[in-house]
């Protein structure tokens, strides 16, 4: 039954790193023109699977203990990765907002858009590659559609549609990028709020996942121990798991909802 409950685990394993449907389907003809070659991946997952087999085969609750601390890595690893990437977008909105109020500003006394566009990419690494585009000939509004399109560089597009529009009606642009500094900046301020509202149902899902620890303090305190039972017995190894992966799925899913808000928030 190990056994068993390990194939399953590396077949779910191998359907989650493999190739989408629409890769499969774009990988049809290659598949047929060439031999399949094992990928990094592929082998990883292989080799895990491997690895369960053979622990499951010498220490049948082995699977549980790698059920646990691949819960354990995997939503800790995720988590520490989404805020990572949550503080880079708001890093980058903060100085997208900061670079359309310089552009703005460059404009209004006077400057020429792609000396404006030169001030900005100062303060405004995100306007490197625009700024590369401008020096080669290349179109701005294009690179600035372009830039728009990594996390927290939303107002970059805004910037390049109206810089676009510009150039073909042959408006002034500095009354629009006026506009789409304060737009971008009311956009960026409302993330920073958003954020800051969210870390409070985030510190109560993270409380949530460490009450079971006051529980098993709470069974020392009355004379048991929790621990033993956890660790040596067969119903305590699988309330161990359950309780870890139910734990694992509440944090993920309390923080899947903070960032579905931060996206539709503004």
């Amino acid at each position: 039954m190990n056994v068993l409950a390990a194939v399953m685990l590396a077949l779910a394993l191998g359907c989650l790193v493999g190739p989408s449907g629409a890769g499969r389907l774009r990988s049809v003809d290659e598949t047929i023109r060439r031999p399949r070659r094992p990928t990094a991946g592929r082998l990883g997952v292989f080799a895990f699977a491997a690895g369960c087999l053979v622990a499951a085969a010498i220490m049948p609750w082995a699977l549980a203990w790698i059920l646990i601390a691949a819960a354990l890595g995997g939503t800790f690893a995720w988590v520490l990765w989404g805020h990572r990437w949550e503080k880079q977008a708001l890093a980058r909105a903060e100085s997208v907002a900061q670079a359309c109020r310089v552009i703005s500003s460059q404009l209004r006394i006077g400057q020429a858009p792609h000396q404006a566009l030169a001030v900005a990419a100062e303060e405004c690494p995100a306007l490197d590659g625009v700024l590369g585009a401008q020096r080669v000939g290349g179109e701005v509004a294009a690179a600035l559609l372009a830039a728009g399109e990594r996390p927290g560089c939303s107002g970059l597009a805004s910037l390049g549609r109206a810089w676009e529009l510009c150039e073909r009606a042959g408006a002034p642009l500095a009354p629009v990028a006026q506009r789409v500094a304060e737009n971008v900046s009311a956009e960026a301020q409302m993330r920073a709020e958003i954020s800051g509202e969210l870390a409070v149902a985030r510190l109560t899902g993270r409380l949530l996942c460490a009450l079971p620890a006051a529980g098993i303090a709470m069974g020392f305190l009355a004379g048991g121990n929790p621990i033993s039972f956890l660790t040596t017995t067969r119903a305590g190894t699988i309330c161990l798991a359950a309780a870890v992966v139910l734990a694992c799925a509440g944090l993920v899913w309390t923080e899947l909802l903070a960032r579905r808000a931060q996206e539709v928030g503004p």
